[in-house]
């Protein structure tokens, strides 16, 4: 069993580097090096102690911490080995071992939480109920890891078990994630569930559906099957600095207003950053940051998607081993000042307009030619050059007779196109 010490003085509250010959006596040299401290509201603390100094019994003191913790509480775990063996059980719905509370803060100060592959799938934290769990932080630095620990993959294929989830949230306002690596989960490493659309973010009723102004900054999200999903109808949710690496999808997106700022996705399988329709989907953001070597997809956007999406000052990189595409089958995809060295890619003719401008163009990888004539038609090129000029599939590049021979090439009224016989460049009226 784990030891449990209550005291309420503040010198005692600080002197956290106490011996563990005796985790259960109160007093200043006996608060447990390798444990977990509970601090209410009020400041009142109460230390958990493992019963050795063994990753199992860690474990079973960050269980019975949980236990004994209410909304509002702060967790503070010490350094060290986790083992999560804890039971499972039904948190509003969510089979899950942890429940994250209304306005809970997890602290992990640099602690190590694992499963093994041979432990039954489940999520690990829910942050799970239909009244909203708001106002919620799990701060590192620290690693949650999967029961998929295998050192020899290095390609994202992590197994097939989708119930296996670090942190499964519905219905949360202003949450944090910050400095956390989550890996080798066979399921999803962050999962925002699907929720219900409410047109006034701000609604007092509004709460209860959406996961929105969360802030995820500094985490890495590898080697899970995804990385991160944000459902259907879940809004202005924003990631700083953060890395979705060598996972099958780094980023599964059908949500509106997502901003990422600074990330990193690479070497994914499938895709690094997959947009599909969720209702209000779209109008988001990728700022800076890189997209680099995925295997297949850096950006696939879905048909029905034609909200549009805003990439700036990033970079796409491919090479013979790693196609790295980037197709839109919908519409609004808008990249702007980037540095391209990956394909433009089309299945299917987009529904709606695409563009690439003030951008450059680097090396060989970046190709349209795979585009048929109806679907280059829905890609605008403006404005990008090589190391020695303009870019040669730019739109400003095409030649036609006459204005009426530039609509017919696909040009669009307020476009530029340039005059066979003269070499003048003209707006499509």
């Amino acid at each position: 069993m784990s030891g449990i010490i209550d005291n309420t003085t503040e010198s005692l509250l600080r002197k956290l580097q106490g011996t563990a010959a005796d985790p259960t006596k109160i007093g200043a040299e006996y608060i447990p090096m390798h444990g977990v401290v509970v601090t209410k509201k009020d400041g009142t603390r109460t230390a958990y102690a493992p019963s050795a100094d063994t990753d199992t019994a860690r474990g079973l003191a960050l269980e019975a911490a949980f236990a004994a913790a209410v909304a509002g509480d702060t967790i503070d775990l010490s350094p060290g080995n986790y083992y999560v063996a804890k039971a499972t059980s039904t948190i509003s719905g969510i089979v899950a071992q942890f429940a994250v509370l209304n306005g809970m803060t997890i602290r992990l100060n640099g602690a190590y939480l694992w499963k093994q592959n041979t432990d039954t799938a489940s999520c690990m934290f829910s942050c799970n109920a239909t009244s909203g769990i708001n106002d919620w932080s799990i701060i590192g630095p620290g690693t949650i890891e999967g029961s998929y620990i295998d050192t020899s993959n290095t390609t994202g294929a992590r197994g097939s078990a989708a119930a296996e989830i670090a942190i499964n949230v519905t219905a949360s306002r202003r949450w944090r994630l910050d400095s956390v690596t989550i890996k080798n989960f066979a399921g999803t490493g962050l999962q925002a569930n699907n929720a219900t659309f409410v047109s006034d973010e701000y609604l007092t009723n509004a709460l209860v559906y959406k996961i929105s102004t969360g802030q995820v900054s500094n985490c890495n999200f590898d080697l899970s099957n995804v990385g991160v999903y944000i459902g259907t109808a879940n809004e202005y949710n924003t990631f700083t600095n953060c890395t979705f690496n060598k996972n099958l999808t780094g980023v599964d997106l059908y949500a509106g207003n997502t901003k990422f700022i600074g990330c990193e996705a690479a070497l994914n399988t499938n895709y690094a950053l997959r947009i599909r329709n969720g209702g209000n989907d779209g109008h988001g953001c990728w700022i800076g940051g890189v997209m680099n070597h995925n295997l297949g997809f850096a950006v696939s956007v879905e048909a029905s998607m034609d909200q549009g999406f805003t990439f700036a000052g990033s970079h796409f990189f491919a090479d013979s081993g790693t196609t790295n595409k980037i197709q839109s089958l919908g519409g609004g995809l808008n990249f702007t000042g980037c540095i391209f060295d990956s394909p433009i890619y089309a299945s299917a003719t987009p529904t709606g307009i695409n563009t690439i401008k003030d951008s450059f163009i680097s090396g060989a990888y970046t190709v349209i030619t795979d585009l048929s004539a109806d679907e280059r038609a829905k890609w605008k090129f403006q404005n990008n050059h090589t190391l020695t000029g303009v870019w040669a599939s730019d739109d400003i590049r095409a030649t036609y007779a006459d204005d009426a021979a530039a609509g017919t090439g696909g040009v669009l009224q307020g476009e530029l196109w340039q005059q066979t016989t003269t070499g003048a460049v003209f707006v499509k009226l």
